[in-house]
């Protein structure tokens, strides 16, 4: 699996069943991001680390909404990139 899917999947999980490990998740989510260039991802998710470790349940379900969101949109980005690269390979262009 992708790093960055696998990142985002811990995440879910971590929201969904087991929400001491998201601040890890989280953390980690931010390092696979910035690695990838994804700098609004890395962000978010450095703002649900923090936020999983307070008690505003409202504003952290909307900070992993948000996350969710901005790295669906990553992953695409991520996808469409390796797309038009064999594209380019594949014709020479």
């Amino acid at each position: 699996m992708d790093p960055l899917a696998d990142a985002l999947a811990r995440i879910g999980w971590s929201w969904s069943r087991d929400r001491a490990q998201l601040p890890q998740a989280a953390q980690h989510l931010a390092k696979v991001a910035d690695q990838a260039g994804l700098p609004a991802v890395a962000t978010i998710a450095r703002t649900v680390s923090g936020m999983a470790r307070g008690d505003d349940t409202a504003a952290l379900a909307a900070n992993v909404a948000r996350l969710a969101w901005f790295g669906s949109l990553g992953l695409v980005e991520m996808e469409e990139a390796e797309d038009d690269h064999e594209v380019e390979v594949a014709t020479g262009c």
